[in-house]
């Protein structure tokens, strides 16, 4: 994504001292706090699924961010083969096939 000048913030709620250069390190808890994480944990605890609040709390990230005009989401396991620009005011989605 920095290859192809794509302006790439990693956000964290701890330090990556082994983050490539070109990479904007924030903090993640200004765009939704950790603790969020505990109200997820208490509503699927029943349920045992100990996976759950980990996912919905990547989801909510998302659309907090996207809410507060920070940008779009990429999965670090998304390959950029070429610079590209995009309108914030339009909606992207995307469907996996297992």
């Amino acid at each position: 994504m920095v290859a192809n000048d794509l302006d790439v913030t990693l956000y964290t709620y701890g330090s990556v001292p082994n983050a490539p250069r070109g990479i904007k390190i924030e903090h993640a808890g200004a765009i939704l706090p950790l603790a969020f994480m505990d109200r997820l944990a208490l509503k699927h605890r029943a349920k045992e699924r100990a996976f759950q609040p980990v996912a919905n709390f990547s989801d909510f990230f998302r659309i907090a961010l996207l809410k507060q005009d920070k940008g779009l989401w990429l999965d670090s396991d998304i390959f950029v083969f070429r610079p590209f620009t995009y309108d914030p005011a339009d909606c992207f989605f995307a469907k996996e096939d297992w």
